[in-house]
């Protein structure tokens, strides 16, 4: 048996991931992600949102944690006049699987 590290579990990173784990395996693995989410009001362009993060599961615990940031832009539009504004979150999200 071997400790395998893995980055990426997502559509083709599982299956490989399952293999390792199904040839019995230990597997540790940190998972990326980046979610990008566009928001629309009335036909308008709104909000744009781009959430970087990565889920890192502890072996032998059922914890995920999952550090993330969130790059936000919003537009308003007021008569002729466009502004914009930013904002920049970090998040920590600890999971728990019973």
């Amino acid at each position: 048996m071997s400790n395998v590290g893995f980055i990426g579990v997502g559509t083709m990173g599982y299956p490989m991931a399952s293999n390792i784990v199904s040839k019995g395996n230990k597997l540790n693995f940190f998972d990326p992600f980046i979610q990008n989410e566009i928001f629309l009001t009335e036909s308008q362009f709104a909000r744009n949102r781009i959430n970087l993060g990565l889920n890192i599961k502890f072996k032998k615990t059922p914890f995920v944690f999952k550090p993330s940031f969130i790059l936000e832009s919003n537009r308003k539009v007021s008569g002729e006049t466009v502004s914009w504004s930013q904002k920049n979150i970090f998040v920590l999200a600890l999971s728990i699987k019973i």
